[in-house]
């Protein structure tokens, strides 16, 4: 009998059976199997069961035995549903004379078969269907028959016309829905008694007495019954129901049933996981000498076959994975009972063995792209798991360092013992062909481990998840490194951390960077403008990493920086500062966008006047994310307001940030001209951008992005709170200032004149050069002509085409100049709004004798050119006539 139908006895006449005629019947019959669409109703179930199609295995009755093979049969399919008898006859007379009691002889003991249901089936030629009723006859044969032996309310008689060369496919629907109907009585009765029996079993479980193998062999026989009558997802929840039960036997800690743990036998770590045949599991459980290894093996794979069964692929390798991990832990805590590398051996041969049954079972299915897809990412967690296992054999045996991303493998009690010497070369006894080639020396364990690490990312590949299989491509690069391939290994790491930024990957992308700039040296490269990008990515790796840290924790399987750093940590981080401050080979200035290792913030909104001189300062706090101290050139903060820009940075000595928080004061200047000078400037200004200037490497931050960020250097001193976006400077009286405005004195027909105003405030002015330019060159400054104001020395004031020269001007003293202009007559003349005609003074250089310093810079004024006149008319009538009143 095959694995999954029914078994159906026949049985008929010596003469008829041995006839040409029952030859082609039953070769009819058999083409019209397997039975299709039946429909199971039963009492004990809330909802009709479909099976699709059923296997039949039409047996000779004398072929059967009435008693099953064992007390406990392991289906209940083992013995027939149905028994038929085929019989032929034409005539009454025949009937009562014989055919009757070769009925009758094979009728009585069937019908003391328990749980089976009978079919007679009487076989007559199409063109006597009907016919064989006589002269003073009642009735046919076939009522006859029904008369003789149905029993009320069940009809177990039918008639099959049919002969040779007959074609007409409707001559055996009666006995088809016959067969249906007495498959699916009989199967309901025996379902309906042996799940009485499971329950009874159930119920007395507390008593003395109760055994629980004997309790699985009576309940999976139910499992066994609903497979053969594809009744599928019903079998798997008797199954499920017993693994259950298991594991609450197992909760009470009474495992009295089976033999030891086991995993002793010989092959234990290499048979295949899912395969039920290569241990006598019924015997053995049957014995109660099943060892809780082979238990937990044997329920597991008829859990995945049936899994399988449905199509759910995915699904059996997932169980399969968490079975193989759960499972593991048990054996490690009983690892003093079991051969050296048995744990790895097992769950090497177990993962591979799971993979390569799904292979075979997707071979034969034809599954949806989807399902394909769920089934390859569980196929790649498995040849992970194996693969893991290369990691830490070889680690044991000293073919692989015990660094990351190697002992990312090894469980947390085995790290400290894998920083020891590796053991000495010897035996281990297992029987994994693969794994005992590759204990032979280290280029077959290279040979194995790169195989199936190249198969793995395949896998991964396969299933999107292409980030799993960058990491595995780390690994080969890393093994590349440990066998002194550099220039190999250096390839592959610096193309990966690219591919982990979308991600925000933090751990992973900074541990290839680490590792392929730990390749410079052996490459002889010098520390070019890769070297410098890879070190900027490595540290915002490693501080976005520490960030993740802090807050919460990042994939469970990375390792964080310090595992990849050991002790070496503040040395790397300090030697990458010291590169990208040397860095000598960049031939042009490189400005990174937002680097997390910095961030710059005001301390207030106002900032402070130096009072023994003209400028501000403004106070910040410079937060130095790393764990070393760094040494800048230039922090600086700029802001923008009234068509101003300003930089506030600095002074020209080097800066040392230490780790953590560093306040600053820092001085203005105008960014355009690149001069150490202070600016006298006031106003409202709104804060841009800032930046830290490092070698040739400037850190450089915009004000939504310091608002957004919050660092830390640690989980309290070092808090940055939300940037400030407004700067206010103070006015200071006592500084320079230069004022554009309309003159006093108009004269309406007259060139039109503005008014320059200089004010040197608290510095002695030695020379002082301005110039006015109108952006949109509409008006055209004579500055040639400009007239010194009454009251003004002429000595102090030179006039030239560009500029107007002032020199040797004491402190505390206001100059004017009034300057014509020509060109379009304006009623405003506005700096700040470029589309419009306007008037700005553009460039100034003083240099103050007190304290030797220059200052250059570019100021913009508004000045309204309307007439300083308002006339009033008002019109009064008085009769015919009209008075005006005119009023200025």
């Amino acid at each position: 009998m095959s694995d999954y139908g029914v078994k159906v006895t026949y049985s008929g006449p010596i003469l008829f059976l041995a006839s040409g005629q029952w030859t082609h019947t039953f070769a009819s019959l058999k083409e019209r199997l397997p039975l299709r669409n039946l429909h199971w109703r039963s009492v004990s179930r809330p909802s009709v069961r479909s099976v699709q199609e059923l296997d039949v295995e039409l047996v000779s009755l004398e072929s059967v035995r009435d008693e099953p093979s064992s007390q406990i049969p392991t289906t209940l399919l083992e013995r027939p549903l149905l028994n038929i008898y085929f019989v032929t006859c034409e005539d009454a007379d025949t009937y009562k004379t014989s055919v009757r009691k070769q009925i009758r002889d094979w009728h009585t003991p069937i019908t003391q078969r328990k749980n089976q249901e009978w079919l007679i089936c009487l076989v007559v030629r199409p063109d006597t269907e009907g016919t064989t009723k006589r002269l003073f006859q009642r009735g046919t044969v076939l009522d006859k028959i029904r008369a003789d032996f149905n029993v009320p309310k069940r009809d177990r008689c039918v008639q099959l016309a049919w002969s040779v060369g007959s074609e007409d496919p409707a001559a055996w629907t009666d006995l088809i829905s016959k067969m249906k109907e007495g498959i699916i009585s009989s199967f309901d009765v025996n379902i309906i008694q042996r799940e009485e029996e499971v329950k009874r079993s159930e119920l007395q479980r507390q008593m003395p007495g109760w055994n629980f193998c004997t309790f699985f062999i009576l309940k999976e026989s139910l499992a066994s019954s609903f497979d053969g009558m594809n009744l599928t997802e019903d079998a798997l929840i008797q199954y499920d129901e017993l693994e259950a039960s298991f594991f609450q036997v197992l909760k009470e800690k009474n495992l009295s049933w089976f033999g030891q743990l086991g995993g002793t036998a010989p092959n234990d770590d290499s048979a295949p996981l899912l395969s039920v045949t290569k241990k006598p599991y019924r015997e053995l459980i049957l014995s109660n000498t099943i060892t809780v290894f082979d238990f937990r093996s044997y329920l597991l794979a008829r859990q995945c076959f049936l899994l399988a069964r449905l199509g759910q692929l995915a699904e059996a390798a997932v169980k399969a994975e968490r079975f193989i991990t759960s499972f593991a832990r048990t054996l490690r805590e009983n690892k003093r009972d079991l051969s050296d590398f048995f744990l790895e051996s097992w769950i090497y041969s177990a993962a591979i063995g799971v993979v390569n049954q799904c292979d075979a079972w997707a071979d034969a299915a034809s599954l949806e792209p989807p399902t394909m897809v769920s089934l390859n990412a569980a196929k790649a967690e498995l040849l992970d798991l194996a693969r893991s296992q290369l990691d830490k054999i070889g680690i044991r045996k000293g073919y692989l360092p015990s660094v990351h991303p190697f002992s990312m493998s090894l469980p947390s009690s085995d790290l400290e013992s894998a920083q020891a010497p590796p053991p000495e070369p010897g035996e281990a006894r297992i029987s994994s062909a693969d794994l005992i080639e590759a204990l032979r020396g280290r280029d077959e364990f290279d040979r194995l481990y790169i195989t199936t690490t190249n198969r793995t990312i395949q896998t991964f590949n396969s299933c999107s998840r292409r980030r799993f299989a960058l990491k595995l491509h780390a690994s080969l690069a890393a093994l590349d490194d440990a066998r002194q391939r550099h220039p190999s290994a250096h390839a592959v790491f610096a193309s990966l951390p690219g591919h982990y930024v979308a991600q925000k990957w933090s751990s992973l992308e900074g541990f290839v960077l680490l590792r392929s700039m730990k390749c410079y040296p052996q490459l002889d490269r010098p520390k070019d403008k890769e070297w410098v990008t890879q070190a900027i990515a490595f540290l915002r790796a490693f501080v976005s990493h520490g960030d993740d840290q802090d807050g919460q924790a990042e994939e469970s399987s990375d390792a964080s920086f310090a595992s990849m750093f050991g002790q070496e940590k503040i040395n790397f981080i300090t030697e990458l500062v010291n590169g990208l401050r040397d860095a000598v080979s960049l031939d042009d200035e490189l400005v990174v966008q937002s680097h997390p290792a910095f961030s710059l913030k005001l301390e207030s909104e106002s900032g402070r006047l130096l009072e023994t001189e003209d400028g501000s300062t403004i106070d910040v706090t410079v937060v130095n994310s790393l764990p070393v101290g760094v040494s800048t050139s230039a922090v600086c903060f700029k802001v923008n307001g009234g068509g101003d820009e300003l930089l506030f940075s600095s002074s020209g000595a080097e800066v040392s940030l230490p780790p953590g928080q560093t306040r600053l004061s820092l001085s203005c200047r105008q960014p355009k001209y690149n001069l150490e000078m202070q600016i006298p400037c006031a106003g409202i200004f709104k804060v841009g951008s800032s930046s830290i200037r490092v070698g040739k490497v400037t850190f450089e931050y915009s004000a939504s992005s310091a608002t957004n960020r919050t660092q830390k250097a640690d989980k309290e001193s070092r808090k940055i709170t939300p940037q400030s976006q407004v700067l206010r400077l103070p006015r200071d009286d006592q500084a320079l200032d230069v004022q554009l405005a309309f003159p006093d004195n108009v004269i309406l027909d007259a060139t039109p004149h503005l008014m320059l105003s200089v004010y040197t405030g608290r510095n002695h002015v030695t020379k002082a050069t301005v110039g006015l330019r109108n952006p949109t060159d509409e008006v055209v400054f004579n500055i040639e002509e400009a007239e010194v104001c009454q009251g003004v020395p002429a000595d102090l004031i030179a006039f030239s085409y560009e500029s107007i020269t002032i020199r040797d001007v004491p402190p505390n003293t206001t100059l004017r100049v009034n300057v014509p202009y020509s060109g379009v007559r304006l009623d405003t003349i506005k700096a700040s709004s470029p589309e419009s005609t306007n008037s700005s003074m553009t460039l100034m250089e003083f240099t103050v004798d007190s304290n030797d310093i220059q200052r250059q810079f570019t100021r913009s004024r508004q000045v309204s050119t309307a007439l300083p006149l308002a006339v009033n008319v008002q019109d009064y009538f008085r009769g015919t006539n009209e008075v005006t009143n005119f009023k200025a």
